[in-house]
């Protein structure tokens, strides 16, 4: 059956789609996501959603700016370093003057993380668009909105990049880590939300494992479809083929309307825990019997050093009473025969 917008059904009747169909032009519930690419939701008619299929120029709408005063523009670009100035006549990437929002894209193009578009030309400054290399002044309070019909003469914004390292217009993952262990049946989850909403469109996230390093890993569902910050979606993550302890790394495929989401893309760490097999355990009673013998040895060692020690220390002591022994028999035998002498001598 083909919907459209304009299909012309009768008031009040419901579409329902068959369970298990793959979500494709439309959608009938809240919880679904376009198959393809859509960078919007359309019309809504029967209870449906059909996929909005106009013209998208990437790059081109996915900064965020505000209009200010030229005081304002002052007081929040003072000080930042001028990276470029672009004019209408610019030999280089001279589009960037034509309107705020190519200005947009070329700042992010150049790697600038902050811009400036002058709407109204004036006789004081000639040029159109300027690049900075820092954020606007954050002291400086924002400006508010203008009133119905006033046009301010500057636009002062970030480009996609900016958007995502400094105002969260990123993709998130908690946690960063997931254990999976034997106790847990190698399996565990992590959940994936948006930093912010989306200037225009969605944000599809495939993970995927490049070298699972001997691993069979899944994810379930294996694609998620964001479109607001606001309704974050959990991943399932099983793994089958653990053997040992691996630290695999999971990678997260950004497809995304709104070019911020394609930047500052975290990933994500699989630590799968090795099994406590019989045969790890055959492994550790080796271990330790080897650990055993070893000890033995030592001490056997250690034991025969110390009896070899303990000889030659008594063979030195035996030695050493020895000669004091002879040295006092010599000393005796010299003392008696000083007194035999001298009674002879008294007798002469």
């Amino acid at each position: 059956m083909h919907l459209a917008p304009d299909a012309g059904l009768p008031e009040g009747a419901r579409v329902s789609r068959e369970a298990g169909g793959r979500p494709g032009s439309f959608i009938a519930d809240d919880t679904e996501a376009f198959g393809d690419v859509c960078c919007g939701r359309g019309d809504s008619a029967a209870g449906v959603t059909f996929c909005d299929y106009s013209p998208d120029e990437p790059g081109v709408v996915d900064a965020s700016y505000m209009s200010v005063s030229t005081p304002d523009w002052i007081a929040l670009t003072s000080g930042l370093p001028v990276l470029e100035k672009t004019l209408a006549a610019s030999p280089f990437l001279s589009e960037a003057a034509e309107s705020v929002e190519k200005c947009a894209a070329v700042c992010d193009l150049r790697g600038c993380a902050s811009f400036a578009f002058q709407t109204c030309p004036t006789a004081i400054w000639d040029f159109k668009c300027v690049f900075y290399g820092d954020l606007p002044n954050a002291s400086m309070p924002l400006p508010t909105s203008p009133a119905p019909g006033v046009v301010l003469p500057w636009s002062v914004g970030l480009p996609p990049r900016s958007r995502a390292k400094f105002k969260g217009a990123r993709v998130r993952a908690a946690p960063d880590a997931v254990e999976l262990s034997e106790a847990g049946g190698y399996a565990g989850s992590f959940e994936l939300s948006l930093g912010a909403h989306p200037l225009r469109g969605a944000v599809w996230i495939e993970p995927r494992v490049d070298d699972g390093l001997g691993l069979n890993v899944t994810f379930s569902p294996p694609r998620v479809v964001l479109y607001d910050a606001a309704a974050p979606a959990r991943v399932a993550v099983s793994a089958a083929g653990v053997d040992r302890r691996v630290l695999v790394t999971v990678k997260l495929d950004v497809t995304t309307c709104d070019d911020a989401f394609g930047h500052e893309v975290p990933d994500v760490y699989l630590d799968a825990r090795a099994p406590s097999s019989s045969s790890s355990k055959r492994a550790v009673r080796r271990l330790k019997r080897r650990l055993t013998t070893a000890a033995i040895a030592v001490a056997a060692a250690v034991g025969l050093l110390l009896l070899v020690w303990c000889v030659a220390a008594v063979a030195r002591f035996v030695a050493k009473k020895r000669k004091l022994e002879a040295d006092r028999a010599t000393q005796v035998r010299e003392q008696v025969a000083a007194a035999v002498e001298r009674v002879e001598d008294f007798q002469a």
